[in-house]
């Protein structure tokens, strides 16, 4: 088969939501055919906030005796926010998985505190998007790291995943 290879950039200027849906039913349009690259302009920014519940603590994790924010806590904190980021930007059908988190956790949160976490898609590389995490709470900055995600064909990745 004759693969050839696109690049398709998108101007977030004018209608962000509009190109980047464009984009993606474009590359499922022609997924089978010819492989596009979206290469999209870093700056997509997410949000998330939470009050540290015991659930949320070091102690109920089980990855310490301390009843603080746990570091896996955070970890998800900052892969949810990354994640619910460009979801509403994803034709039906599609969604992303976490690959890869390099995180520091920088200060304990106690128990009833306020949480939040901040993202910023910084990379694209064909579907791999690297985003920049940072977790706060009244003190100030508690975490921050990367995070990376990949674009997924949901039927395809599960289609894969139950032969295994």
């Amino acid at each position: 088969m004759n693969v050839q290879r696109y690049k398709i950039f998108i101007d977030f200027k004018n209608d962000f939501s509009f190109s980047f849906k464009f984009c993606i039913f474009a590359f499922i349009f022609l997924e089978r055919f010819i492989i596009v690259e979206i290469l999209v302009n870093k700056g997509i920014k997410g949000y998330k906030e939470q009050e540290v519940a015991y659930k949320d603590t070091a102690k109920a994790y089980e990855s310490g005796l301390v009843e603080v924010f746990a570091t896996p806590a955070m970890i998800a904190l900052m892969e949810n926010t990354a994640c619910s980021s460009v979801n509403d930007f994803l034709p039906e059908g599609f969604a992303t998985v976490g690959t890869s988190v390099s995180i520091e956790h920088l200060k304990a949160t106690p128990l009833g505190a306020k949480v939040w976490c901040e993202s910023v898609l910084e990379f694209q590389e064909d579907r791999k998007l690297t985003f920049s995490v940072t977790v706060y709470d009244e003190t100030g900055i508690i975490g921050k790291g990367t995070h990376e995600r990949f674009i997924i064909n949901v039927k395809k990745f599960m289609e894969k995943l139950n032969k295994k």
